[in-house]
């Protein structure tokens, strides 16, 4: 292994991914799970929603999304209308956490997934006309995030805080 192989492995036993020269690769195969409806639904009544991700050696970051949605029952689309350390992150580090809290209905579930970063294609250009057309506010739609969801918990305080849903 060369020096630049060598430089670009994370030594962080914590992460579940190492890095190569030019992509990352998971050490372990996880499968996407379909997501319970009442997490879609608390997601979906609570439109502002939190994104954690974090740098290659592990620096977080988390910022409140507000142009998302359901692409499907395994995968939430997120629009890069103005990332900046979040998408320096995404580019070195795929793994992503959604959470939701919704103080009335006393409910809170966090998603975790791996990401891809788009620029073209069906998804982007759906959600390049949808960005436009929504407001008269300018969103520029660089990219689109699809985060394919692996893990479902329950994030609200109590007895099964941190469970494992899904």
């Amino acid at each position: 292994m060369g020096n630049l192989e060598k430089n670009c492995l994370i030594k962080n036993p914590l992460l579940r991914y190492e890095y190569n020269k030019f992509s990352i690769l998971r050490k372990e195969d996880k499968k996407m799970v379909k997501i319970p409806e009442e997490v879609r639904t608390l997601f979906t009544d609570n439109r502002v929603i939190a994104m954690g991700t974090s740098t290659k050696d592990g620096t977080p970051n988390t910022v409140y999304i507000g142009s998302w949605w359901w692409r499907d029952d395994e995968t939430v689309l997120v629009v890069d209308n103005f990332f900046k350390k979040t998408r320096k992150n995404l580019e070195e580090n795929p793994i992503v956490s959604l959470v939701v809290w919704d103080r009335i209905k006393q409910a809170s579930y966090q998603l975790k997934g791996n990401a891809t970063l788009h620029t073209e294609g069906e998804d982007f250009d759906n959600a390049l006309k949808i960005e436009r057309d929504r407001t008269d506010m300018f969103y520029p739609c660089k990219a689109i995030v699809l985060i394919h969801i692996e893990e479902v918990y329950e994030a609200m305080y109590g007895e099964g805080a941190g469970d494992r849903i899904v």
